[in-house]
């Protein structure tokens, strides 16, 4: 009988240890699989972290390579202006300033600008000049546009430095015939040329 009862334990206990041995293997397994899941998601989850990463670093680079060559052809065209304005300041500048700087010469344009609204029938007119040259000038047209004072043109003394403005006495309109006015005129003719000559545009 204590042999059938020692084979009985012995039976339980070698069930019992492979029951625990199976049930050891299986938890072992489940685990492995679910550490592999966890490995497998967050390797999927790195990489596409990793993905996104460089698909913003590569829009940031496209972005910068954009900016860059929008500044650059800016600062070209920047640059491209620069050289006309010079060159275009350098050829009518000096030349515009020497023709203001002959009172005479201002004289004859304030004449046929009068006669040019005297013309016509506008003699109710104002011509404004720079202070300094106010009695100078009355004096030079005076006698070439004595009629037309008569009528009722007068001088007036006004804030530019050169040339003269000249409208009717109401103040409506000025037509300015100053320095910077002719210099502007010619620049405008002279950049678009300077610009082909320079840099076949």
């Amino acid at each position: 009988m204590e042999t059938k009862l020692q084979e009985l334990t012995d039976k339980v206990y070698k069930e019992g240890v492979e029951k625990a041995r199976l049930e050891a293997q299986a938890i072992t397994a489940k685990a492995q699989e679910e550490a592999a899941a966890i490995v497998a998601k967050a390797q999927k989850e790195a990489e596409s972290i990793v993905a996104a990463a460089e698909a913003k670093a590569a829009e940031a680079q496209r972005n910068a390579e954009s900016e860059i060559r929008l500044a650059s052809g800016q600062a070209v065209g920047a640059l491209k202006g620069a050289i006309v304005e010079l060159l275009s300041a350098k050829a009518v500048d000096a030349p515009v300033s020497e023709t203001f700087a002959d009172k005479g010469y201002v004289a004859q344009l304030i004449a046929k600008a009068v006669e040019g609204f005297a013309s016509k029938g506008t003699a109710d007119l104002k011509v404004i000049l720079p202070a300094d040259d106010l009695a100078d000038m009355e004096k030079r047209v005076g006698k070439s546009l004595a009629a037309a004072l008569k009528k009722g043109v007068e001088f007036a003394a006004g804030q530019s430095k050169s040339g003269f403005k000249i409208g009717p006495k109401d103040g409506s309109y000025f037509i300015s015939f100053s320095e910077a006015d002719f210099a502007n005129f010619f620049k405008a003719y002279l950049r678009p040329k300077t610009a082909e000559m320079l840099f076949g545009q």
